[in-house]
């Protein structure tokens, strides 16, 4: 009985150390990673220009590890070290961005909800003349849309 009190107690023991050490995770762009993850974080752009010359670009991005304490560290490595004319530097920089730069993933319908609760708390709250201008901003430079006077009311006279 001794024995199995034991092996009880060490397998409850390993369950909680095992437990806890999956608890370290990080998260980065909407993503969870365990302890000891690498990631490279988006690129920094450097544009070195000297006086005898049209200047260089340098484009880096260090290398982050996940950490105790559910924390990135750096790791004093970089994932990337390019160098290009300053005249190219831009260029060559959106495209590491598009390559290096999480996206997060986008669920449509909260955006659409946000968008539409601050815009119906923008136009309850403004005063008159600044829901005006607003509703001649939307309605002026798209023809499918159409506005009717102010007299007639904001809320009555637009249509989307």
């Amino acid at each position: 009985m001794p024995k199995i009190a034991g092996f009880l107690a060490l397998l409850f023991v390993l369950a909680q150390w095992g437990g806890a050490a999956s608890a370290q995770t990080c998260e980065y762009a909407g993503q969870t990673f365990s302890l000891g993850s690498t990631v490279c974080e988006c690129p920094n752009l450097r544009i070195v220009r000297s006086a005898n010359s049209a200047g260089r670009g340098e484009i880096t991005s260090r290398r982050l590890t996940c950490s105790k304490g559910q924390s990135w560290v750096n790791t004093n490595s970089l994932c990337l070290v390019a160098y290009t004319s300053a005249d190219h530097a831009e260029d060559a920089f959106r495209k590491f961005q598009a390559s290096y730069c999480p996206r997060l993933p986008v669920n449509h319908a909260e955006l659409l909800k946000a968008i539409s609760e601050e815009t119906e708390k923008f136009f309850s709250l403004a005063p008159p003349s600044q829901v005006l201008v607003a509703v001649q901003a939307i309605c002026r430079p798209r023809e499918r849309f159409f506005c009717l006077p102010p007299s007639a009311g904001w809320a009555s006279g637009v249509t989307f």
